[in-house]
């Protein structure tokens, strides 16, 4: 895809070489150079093209948004459960991750037929993010908490980082112990089709 694109600034680029000539030579610039940075700004506004208007950019732990400024702290996932609303924030979600990383420590029975996930899990939940999206979505990385199939409690949801035709997505089941602290109470697998 890459060439492509770079194929096709080229064809731009020579379709206006006399008028990119002309405006370098106006502005005292080499046309070559002129074109490397018509080609820069091209690819920048198609790159931006790309960012939707949903996008979220984190820069220490500020989200910016639609060009509206905020502290990750302030966003909130609200879950609808059978018990009433929850609502969580980063702090929660990241007692969440910790919750989960020492319950891969020491896994209970229901994890052992998942050992050879087990390094790999805590590597990735040792060093993930934790970010609650502007529309309330909550994710520690590939990772997603959602409520589960009959709203009596949360599911920290482990979801394929490339999609296949036979995918599966392995959940850990959740309770908050105490305000602030979370444990697995059980952990469990899906096998899922990427066709439906």
């Amino acid at each position: 895809m890459g060439r492509s694109v770079w194929r096709m600034l080229k064809k731009l680029t020579r379709a206006n070489s006399s008028v990119l000539k002309q405006l370098g030579e106006n502005l005292g610039y080499d046309r070559d150079i002129y074109s490397t940075w018509v080609i820069a700004g091209i690819i920048f506004v198609l790159l931006s093209g790309c960012v939707n208007e949903k996008s979220i950019f984190h820069k220490n732990g500020e989200v910016i948004f639609g060009g509206q400024r905020m502290q990750q702290e302030e966003l909130v996932a609200r879950f609808k459960l059978a018990s009433g609303v929850v609502e969580l924030n980063v702090l929660d979600l990241e007692a969440i991750r910790k919750g989960v990383i020492a319950y891969l420590k020491a896994p209970d029975k229901s994890f052992h037929e998942f050992l050879a996930f087990r390094e790999q899990f805590l590597k990735e939940l040792e060093v993930a993010d934790c970010v609650i999206g502007m529309d309330g979505t909550a994710r520690i990385d590939a990772w997603i908490l959602e409520q589960n199939a009959d709203a009596t409690g949360l599911i920290l949801v482990r979801h394929p980082t490339s999609r296949t035709a036979i995918m599966y997505l392995f959940y850990a089941n959740l309770l908050e112990v105490r305000e602030g602290e979370w444990k697995v109470i059980s952990f469990a697998q899906k096998r899922v089709s990427a066709l439906r």
